[in-house]
């Protein structure tokens, strides 16, 4: 039986020859199990490999087709290994069951041996437990988002923070709020509800690991959204911790990053118990920062004081004579903010009246504003924000964060 687990981040560079070969590699993208693998395949044989890894980095897997399993490929494959680095393991596909073929493949370095035509599930499990053995398992990480009080943003971040991973990070992620009676998100991506939450909460509860991933809309590459709510807004009930808890180990048994939107305050202390990274959104006004440093040390009372908490301070300058500087920020809350997201009218007022068809665009100077806040959770390399993707303009938020950074 194939595997049912999440893969490890990895890449996967593959050598093809013949057309039903590169048929099952296509279909690994597809499949659920590969959402933090990236897997890229050409037409070509060993020698077009030691060609490219005389020149860069080999992967953490390769897997090489080849039609003559001879000691000619035996021979190519010592001096593949001279150019590969150490972390590279080797899968070789090949048209024979021989079994001194495949002690001697072992013997000079190759990690597994199949035969053609591979079935897809087989060709899973050896890519599987190759990664696996190395790399560890795969787990899907739980970003939960709190705003510290109404109106600081906290919906519109967690939008953008969950696009920010899949347009910048390229980590396919799935959204959800779970704090509204009605489902905020419906309306903003035009979705239309498959299920109300009733029925979504019975849904997963039955065994099956994808009980709920018909309830996932596709809303842009690498994005899904959850399409569950009450279309006429008017659920009486918002979820009960238990049963956020529940949808949400469901969800995570399939997607590699779920970003949830947790205000309500009866889901906090679950949310706060289980998510791996907590995002607090404030605003600068000392109202606010009050009930910031309430939440916090909430935070902290449950995950002790190395907490994963990310401060994200919103809408800066947007009433700059009220506002707390943020060396006064920090000292008011025990917590540097890790991004200030200064008010930009033009780009936030093109959030609020966008189309669902044109939200995506209208939300990607904050997704791009959020990259390096994504990456850090996701334990990528830090991602620079490219001013060409902030709209330019006089509300842009990269000219009003140079502005106010001119002035310190």
């Amino acid at each position: 039986m194939s595997s049912a687990v999440l893969l490890p981040a990895a890449k996967i560079e593959c050598f093809w020859s013949q057309n039903y070969t590169v048929d099952s590699l296509s279909q690994l993208e597809k499949d659920w199990r590969f959402a933090r693998v990236k897997v890229q395949h050409d037409k070509g044989d060993i020698a077009d490999a030691i060609a490219r890894y005389k020149r860069g980095p080999s992967p953490d897997l390769l897997i090489l087709e080849t039609d003559q399993p001879d000691d000619m490929f035996t021979r190519h494959l010592i001096s593949l290994a001279q150019v590969c680095g150490e972390q590279t393991a080797a899968l070789v596909i090949g048209p024979e069951n021989d079994i001194s073929l495949y002690r001697q493949l072992r013997s000079v370095g190759i990690t597994d041996y199949l035969v053609r035509p591979v079935p897809l599930n087989d060709l899973i499990d050896a890519i599987n437990h190759i990664l696996t053995e190395r790399l560890g398992r795969g787990e899907s990480t739980l970003t939960a988002i709190i705003g510290s009080k109404g109106g600081v943003g906290t919906t519109r971040l967690s939008q953008a923070l969950a696009q920010s991973f899949a347009q910048f990070l390229h980590e396919k992620c799935t959204l959800m709020d779970g704090g509204a009676p009605a489902n905020p998100l419906l309306g903003t991506y035009g979705i239309k509800p498959i299920v109300n939450w009733t029925n979504a909460i019975e849904m997963a509860q039955m065994a099956s690991p994808d009980a709920l991933q018909a309830l996932l809309h596709n809303t842009a590459p690498d994005f899904k959204v959850l399409a569950v709510g009450d279309e006429l807004g008017m659920l009486n009930e918002a979820l009960t911790a238990d049963q956020f808890e529940l949808i949400t180990d469901k969800l995570m048994q399939r997607e590699a990053n779920l970003v949830a939107d947790i205000s309500h305050t009866g889901l906090r202390a679950k949310a706060i118990a289980k998510a791996q990274n907590l995002v607090v959104v404030s605003t600068a006004e000392p109202a606010a920062l009050k009930q910031t440093k309430i939440l916090i040390d909430e935070i902290k009372s449950v995950r002790g004081k190395d907490a994963p908490i990310y401060l994200v301070i919103n809408k800066t300058k947007l009433l700059s004579a009220a506002e707390s500087a943020d060396k006064e920020i920090e000292a008011a809350l025990g917590l540097k903010p890790f991004v200030m997201i200064p008010f930009a009218p033009d780009i936030f007022t093109a959030i609020e009246v966008a189309a669902p068809e044109s939200m995506i665009k209208a939300l990607q100077p904050v997704a791009e504003f959020l990259a390096p806040l994504a990456a850090v959770m996701a334990g990528k390399p830090a991602i620079p924000i490219k001013t060409s993707l902030a709209f330019g303009g006089t509300g842009s938020l990269l000219k009003l964060l140079g502005g106010s950074s001119k002035k310190k």
